[in-house]
């Protein structure tokens, strides 16, 4: 499995495939059973509700929080997990380490970004 973030740090290796060809890839994703994807959009609003409230979360919680759900979906898929490559900052994938059900779960998580 593999997860990684858009619209957080900089992202210009993102942009070294054109348009054209990144919309060619995903519709050959789409179309390929064998393959899956989710996605967790988090509404900006709901970003900055959680930053600015009495007790805040920051950022790195919040991606903890999505990464943690995305990899909860695929599980309860019944997919069989045995390694998340994660593309987001090393201090969520220590977390992600920590996190009493990847012990369990996945062979290795490492930080890919």
């Amino acid at each position: 499995m593999g997860i990684d973030e858009a619209g957080r740090g900089p992202v210009l290796d993102s942009k070294i495939l054109k348009e054209e060809k990144r919309e060619e890839l995903f519709e050959a994703l789409k179309a390929n059973d064998s393959i899956g994807w989710a996605v967790d959009v988090i509404d900006p609003r709901e970003l900055s509700a959680k930053m600015l409230k009495k007790n805040k979360i920051n950022l790195n919680e919040i991606s903890h929080d999505s990464a943690m759900g995305l990899i909860d979906r695929v599980l309860k898929m019944g997919v069989l997990l045995t390694e998340v490559l994660v593309g987001i900052y090393a201090v969520i994938t220590r977390k992600l380490l920590a996190s009493p059900s990847s012990s369990q779960q996945f062979f290795s998580i490492c930080n890919c970004s």
